[in-house]
């Protein structure tokens, strides 16, 4: 039998190469970066930017990670385990993509690659995470990096980092950590010159509660919800998020951590 650091190494480089597996399954280190360049997230069929728009780059560009095992974990998800592929939701091709606790980029550059046509908006709050975000996103051109937070109103909210890792930074309104913009969904739209979403990814560490219990209108517009809930941090998450799902149609599919609901009045 094979050992089990063996086979996590196979499963790694069966879909992302030797390579990108030697790092992602190396040991931890937080002081330190590692460069990765992600594969296979493109898809046969997408349709191209139209006349005139802004050019995009399909290319998978290089990857800079932290060796902490969040950061490392981040990308397991989306390039090996692939939990942002959904086919009915890609059925047709998504032209806004909001990328919502968006990390250090890589959820954003995997649904940029995998549909150039679309603009995606990359929301970080903190600090950290939005400057490696911007570094891992310059390179594409239909990826928009956007300092704030999502939140059921517009106001101020602080940043409060976390021992748990990169992945584990909360906000709050008590005036805990780095002060940063909390905006709703229909600001953030408005702010880009958008009114509708295809897919609205969202992994806010708990927030989501808070959010889908007071703001009413946040799914009026939304085609796809991508969302990671947190009732182990926060409990009530799952019943604020389907409590306002259930005013509307949607089916819903499950990919790994990942609930994924398609509005089908919308599709």
């Amino acid at each position: 039998m094979l050992p089990v650091g063996l086979i996590d190494f196979l499963r790694v480089a069966r879909h992302q190469g030797v390579v990108n597996a030697a790092g992602l399954c190396s040991p931890d280190r937080r002081d330190s970066h590692l460069t990765l360049r992600p594969r296979g997230a493109s898809v046969a069929g997408v349709r191209q930017p139209d006349a005139g728009a802004p050019a995009v780059n399909a290319r998978m560009h290089p990857l800079r990670l932290s060796r902490q095992s969040a950061d490392r974990e981040v990308f397991r998800q989306v390039f090996v385990n692939w939990v942002y592929r959904n086919p009915v939701a890609e059925e047709l091709p998504p032209r806004v993509i909001v990328d919502v606790g968006a990390h250090i980029g890589i959820a954003s550059v995997f649904f940029a690659s995998r549909f150039p046509a679309a603009k995606v908006v990359a929301v970080e709050p903190d600090e950290d995470n939005f400057r490696l975000l911007v570094e891992n996103t310059r390179l594409y051109g239909n990826i928009v990096p956007l300092h704030a937070a999502l939140w059921y109103e517009d106001s101020q909210l602080y940043v409060e980092a976390s021992e748990e890792g990169s992945w584990a930074s909360r906000v709050n309104t008590e005036g805990r950590g780095k002060p940063v913009q909390g905006l709703t969904l229909k600001t953030l739209l408005a702010s880009q010159g958008l009114e509708k979403v295809d897919i609205l990814k969202l992994d806010v560490e708990g927030a989501e509660k808070e959010i889908f219990e007071r703001d009413p209108q946040v799914l009026v517009n939304v085609r796809a919800l991508y969302v990671e809930l947190h009732d182990y941090l926060v409990p009530g998450c799952a019943r604020a998020v389907y409590g306002l799902a259930s005013k509307y149609n949607f089916s819903k599919y499950q990919n790994g951590e990942v609930d994924i609901l398609i509005f089908s009045d919308r599709r």
